[in-house]
């Protein structure tokens, strides 16, 4: 039996006009989804960005919050650090205060215990209402000799 290659070729033309026609319909349809999925995706998109915008005015909050917490927590350290400064100041002058007015020890301690003990004079010792109005003097001074930068500081904040 013999084929006619005419009817052949005549065959496969009409195959291969249906299958690109196949062929164009199936990416018609598939570029029709892949707009509506981009059409999607860009309402999608629009929504976040909208609720980022929401979250936007929070989000400035706690970070001025958390910039405030900051500077309190420097201030507080400053103070401290202070205070701390000032009352080593004030007890170091006590110190040197005492060392200066306090007499050296007893005799009683120095010798033995069967001599009686020696009595040392009043005129020695300072007062201890005389010493807490000396200390509350060394702490003014040391407080005054501080910089005036924690007022300053406290203005700046005021005006904010």
């Amino acid at each position: 039996m013999y084929i006619n290659l005419d009817v052949l070729m005549r065959i496969a033309q009409i195959i291969l006009v249906a299958a690109g026609c196949a062929a164009l319909f199936w990416l018609a349809v598939v570029f029709k989804n892949l707009v509506e999925t981009l059409k999607s995706a860009t309402k999608t998109l629009d929504a976040l960005q909208k609720d980022l915008e929401k979250l936007e005015s929070p989000l400035e909050t706690v970070d001025a919050i958390s910039n405030t917490v900051d500077e309190l927590h420097q201030s507080t350290k400053k103070a401290a650090e202070s205070a701390i400064t000032t009352f080593t100041a004030g007890m170091d002058t006590l110190k040197n205060k005492f060392d200066k007015s306090a007499p050296s020890a007893p005799e009683t301690l120095k010798t033995e215990d069967s001599q009686p003990p020696k009595e040392v004079s009043q005129a020695e010792f300072v007062p201890a209402a005389d010493l807490q109005i000396q200390e509350t003097e060394i702490i003014e001074e040391a407080a005054d000799k501080q910089p005036k930068k924690a007022e300053s500081e406290s203005a700046v904040k005021e005006g904010d």
